[in-house]
């Protein structure tokens, strides 16, 4: 049981490293040049010279957007970082009480089963939500010079 308890705090810290790993200062420039490059396109009328565009860069533009977003949003509304930092305080608790016998068996079990159904969904949507994002900020150079570059040629592209 002290097993169980160790690899979900582990779990838990893992998550908070991957809240950590999006510094808003990041996210909020990843917006920012993402939010330019939406507005571009938003500009653009389909042709089917632009086929290509419309249907691959501006797709990937707009997951990029939606990954940022997604990854904003659900994280401040929810509290992630609250969330499973209460939960690591939680189970660091628990793991003493296991240790020096100050609960149960039942009882340590009933609190884990308790604080892993509190967490799980929380530690999912942070797992779910976080590669999008995280490859957006990692990318966010090479998009923003990939859409210039769009933008800049967008008259002479070739039939």
């Amino acid at each position: 049981l002290g097993r169980q308890i160790q690899s979900e705090i582990q779990d838990v810290e893992a998550a908070i490293a991957q809240c950590d790993n999006l510094p808003q200062s990041q996210l909020k420039h990843a917006r920012e040049v993402l939010g330019r490059h939406v507005q571009v396109a938003d500009s653009k009328v389909f042709d089917d010279a632009h086929q290509d565009a419309f249907l691959k860069d501006f797709t990937d533009l707009r997951f990029a957007m939606r990954s940022v977003d997604k990854w904003k949003k659900l994280s401040s509304q929810q509290g992630w970082n609250a969330q499973l930092s209460t939960s690591r305080e939680q189970l660091l608790a628990l793991a003493h009480d296991w240790k020096y016998w100050q609960l149960t068996q039942d009882e340590v079990q009933q609190h884990l089963d308790t604080e892993q159904q509190l967490i799980w969904g929380t530690m999912e949507q942070v797992d779910k939500y976080h590669g999008p994002a995280r490859w957006t900020l990692d990318k966010i150079d090479s998009l923003d010079q990939h859409f210039q570059a769009l933008w800049d040629n967008w008259e002479n592209t070739i039939l």
